[in-house]
């Protein structure tokens, strides 16, 4: 793994205009953008995580209706693990050398809408296991597979030459060592470790563990700076979509996020 990408995924103030929420029992679910054109799926048709989506928009009161198209994406059902980019967010992947075995963290704007909490939450992760790349190569996958996916039922006028599907890897391997979880999922629980944002300042204002971010050398590769190194803070700024970051010769990073995945479910 030379790459860690957080990824901006989900409801947010211009797609959705609230925040996915976050339950009292800390039931955690990212709802999936809504999408202008026609798509195979509906609001009304979409299960997150054994969750109907419909009751989901109930909870954040927003104009989006169970009868709207939506852009499920990504897709981390436990039979698929599917993440699609295109555009300038792909090249900007692709110009930093995301390939095969790096990961992907989606993250998104979450909140609990009883204590009136709102901060940036990582929900999912997928490692990359095979990278398809054009409308052709991604709609012969999926119709083999029999797997809907909106990266695959691109418009006319939406069409791009670098679309790309990530195709989650089956299991977590990280440096040759193979770990006891899949290579996609959602986190299923709010948790501390998954909070991004610092306690007590706006979402966009985040705090890193120390333990794992302190002396990181050469970190960031785009759109992120250190406001304060010592203390790991940083403001993500703007509405980009793809974080990325160099954790080639930084095994504590690499550490962090493997942690991550292996606390799902332990909490």
């Amino acid at each position: 793994m030379n790459r860690i990408i957080l990824s901006r995924k989900g409801f947010d103030s211009s797609a959705g205009g609230a925040a996915s929420p976050i339950l009292n029992n800390k039931d955690i679910f990212s709802i999936p953008i809504p999408w202008k054109y026609k798509t195979n799926q509906r609001y009304k048709d979409v299960i997150i995580q054994k969750k109907h989506a419909s009751e989901l928009l109930k909870i954040t009161k927003t104009k989006v209706t169970p009868e709207s198209y939506c852009h499920l994406d990504p897709d981390l059902s436990k039979d698929r693990g599917l993440f699609g980019q295109h555009n300038a967010a792909q090249t900007e992947l692709c110009n930093a050398g995301v390939g095969v075995g790096d990961l992907f963290l989606f993250f998104g704007w979450f909140k609990n809408y009883y204590e009136k909490i709102d901060m940036h939450h990582i929900f999912g992760w997928l490692q990359v296991g095979k990278i398809l790349v054009g409308d052709e190569s991604i709609k012969k996958f999926l119709a083999k597979k029999g797997f809907s996916h909106p990266h695959g039922q691109f418009q006319k006028n939406e069409q791009s030459k670098n679309n790309t599907l990530y195709i989650g890897s089956n299991d977590l391997i990280i440096n040759d060592d193979r770990y006891s979880k899949m290579g996609y999922g959602f986190f299923s629980k709010s948790r501390k470790d998954l909070i991004l944002t610092e306690n007590g300042k706006s979402r966009s204002h985040w705090k890193l563990p120390t333990k794992y971010f302190g002396n990181a050398e050469h970190l960031f590769i785009n759109r992120l700076s250190w406001l304060d190194s010592e203390k790991c803070t940083l403001q993500c700024k703007g509405q980009g979509q793809e974080y990325i970051l160099d954790v080639k010769k930084n095994k504590r990073v690499k550490d962090w996020a493997i942690n991550l995945i292996l606390n799902e479910h332990s909490s």
